[in-house]
């Protein structure tokens, strides 16, 4: 390859990047705007718990869902998720703990509901 193919490739490499940049900033706004208008009251407590013979531990896992649900969807609207496994400090707190996760996995079910979504009016637009 000469010094002539390599000035003729750069340019070309240099474009592509900056199209792809300006699209995937396109998505993440659109992104935005869809999580936008998901709310806390999308996501329901749920009627029966797997803590309903003790009101106590009940309790705490309903306010753990609560927590669950609006720390994932703030995350959600903010594009920052993050992922991972907390640990348990005691075996008092599981039901706090269980009603977090099981809080933020129904927010993350609706991810793919709106990542299709989204593609699907990028893709239109590209039409």
């Amino acid at each position: 390859m000469n010094i002539r193919h390599i000035a003729a490739i750069i340019p070309l490499i240099f474009l592509v990047g900056c199209a792809s940049h300006d699209t995937d900033r396109d998505f993440d706004r659109a992104l935005k705007a869809h999580w936008s208008k998901v709310s806390e009251t999308d996501f329901p407590l749920p009627a029966t718990t797997p803590y309903d013979s003790d009101a106590n531990r009940r309790d705490q896992y309903l306010k753990g869902y609560a927590d669950g649900v609006r720390e994932k969807l703030s995350e959600c609207k903010n594009n920052s998720l993050t992922f991972g496994d907390r640990f348990l400090l005691s075996e008092d707190a599981r039901p706090y703990f269980d009603g977090n996760r099981d809080g933020a996995l129904a927010v993350l079910e609706r991810a793919p509901l709106i990542n299709y979504a989204v593609t699907q009016e990028q893709m239109n637009k590209w039409k």
